[in-house]
């Protein structure tokens, strides 16, 4: 299998992990932990919205391509989120190999309030 071309790889991504905690009556609190930082090729999904305000877009759908890792492909699963440009996103699907392009592809929602991202249950 090849690996993804290094030039392709131009944005820097963080993968968080929920890391689950009670709080002091007993209610659990998901806290999302850095599990590691890449450097990833970031597309505008099929469909996704854009808006542009001023210099600044916001971005609804992305997918998220990084080069072939065992360990990453081990850890990243659907309960991880991604942050991009101060942006929080959650994965719709699981990470998937891409062998032709020796690279494993992500695709992922920007999370807001009423996003109706699903809840991780830890």
């Amino acid at each position: 299998m090849r690996n993804i071309e290094a030039r392709r790889l131009t944005e820097h991504v963080d993968v968080l992990q929920p890391k689950g905690t009670r709080d002091a009556v007993g209610g659990q609190v998901t806290e999302w932990v850095p599990l590691m930082s890449l450097w990833a090729e970031v597309i505008n999904a099929r469909g996704s919205r854009m808006i542009a305000l001023g210099d600044i877009e916001l971005i609804d759908e992305i997918a998220v391509n990084i080069r072939w890792s065992g360990y990453a492909l081990g850890a990243i699963n659907e309960r991880c989120r991604l942050k991009w440009q101060g942006r929080t996103y959650y994965l719709t699907a699981p990470p998937v190999t891409d062998r032709n392009d020796g690279c494993i592809k992500m695709t992922a929602r920007r999370l807001t309030e009423g996003t109706g991202a699903p809840d991780t249950d830890l």
